[in-house]
């Protein structure tokens, strides 16, 4: 009901970003990704520093591997919104696992931490980014750190448990440690 409501909204001319925005929402909904991007782009033509839009369009490029196009909507949201939280984290996701660029990814879990520093997200990635680098004793104290402010959640207690595996077996080890259980990140 609500589509054919928001299409007839169209119909008429009288269409906003809202109404874009909505539409790629529940077109992502369905699964209708094709979709959704054109809703998402078209609510950027209304509203170009759509926060809603550039994020959603970015993440949706991210998920389908698409990442350079991703990273250009993501430029554009920070440049608008330089403190948007989501954002920063899925450009430092993008750094980190497609780039290869661990200081780039490491700024924006900073950037992170100043607006939230308690943010669970940036805080447990900041961690796994010493670890990248086999800086496990930082790792390690890193965290110690972030499980002391998120005592009950368990992958934080796995990935430093896992941390204290390797600095008690000597980081000659690290590799097959690595491969054997746990994936840090």
């Amino acid at each position: 009901m609500e589509v054919l409501r928001l299409e007839r909204i169209v119909d008429r001319g009288k269409e906003t970003d809202r109404v874009y925005m909505r539409l790629g929402l529940m077109a992502l909904d369905s699964k209708d990704f094709v979709n959704a991007e054109r809703c998402f782009k078209k609510a950027l033509l209304k509203k170009p520093d759509s926060r809603e839009a550039l994020f959603n369009l970015a993440l949706l490029l991210s998920e389908q591997h698409r990442h350079k196009e991703a990273l250009s909507f993501l430029e554009q949201l920070l440049r608008h919104h330089p403190g948007h939280i989501n954002g920063l984290i899925l450009l430092a996701d993008i750094n980190v696992n497609h780039l290869k660029n661990l200081d780039v990814a490491e700024e924006c879990y900073k950037k992170v931490l100043k607006i939230d520093p308690v943010n669970q997200k940036a805080l447990h990635n900041l961690c796994v980014l010493h670890f990248e680098r086999q800086d496990f004793a930082m790792a390690e104290r890193c965290l110690s750190h972030t499980l002391s402010l998120h005592p009950t959640v368990p992958y934080i207690r796995q990935h430093l448990q896992v941390v204290r595996n390797i600095l008690k077996q000597g980081s000659d080890n690290v590799f097959g440690h690595m491969a054997a259980s746990h994936p840090v990140s």
